[in-house]
């Protein structure tokens, strides 16, 4: 049996990836940016959560009951980027 036949036949679409990057990782930005270029199913974007009023530059902390990630956020600060499927 090959391989083919045991993960099933290939679909010749491509899953769309967004990968997100911490502000305070603009050489991993620029990193990715460059080396995906061209790849029209791969988007490189800097994460866009805005710092809270009261805060001193830190990111604002979701609003409790709503949809949250925490493992994306956390892969975020400690990596510096998260690479997300986008369905």
């Amino acid at each position: 049996m090959n391989a083919a036949a045991v993960v099933g036949p290939r679909s010749s679409v491509m899953a769309r990836v967004m990968i997100i990057v911490a502000r305070d990782r603009l050489d991993l930005y620029e990193y990715f940016r460059i080396a995906f270029l061209g790849f029209d199913d791969v988007e490189v974007i800097l994460d866009r959560r805005l710092p809270g009023p009261d805060s001193q530059g830190e990111v604002a902390v979701p609003t409790p009951g709503l949809r949250r990630q925490p493992d994306i956020y956390d892969e975020l600060r400690l990596r510096g980027f998260v690479a997300k499927r986008v369905d």
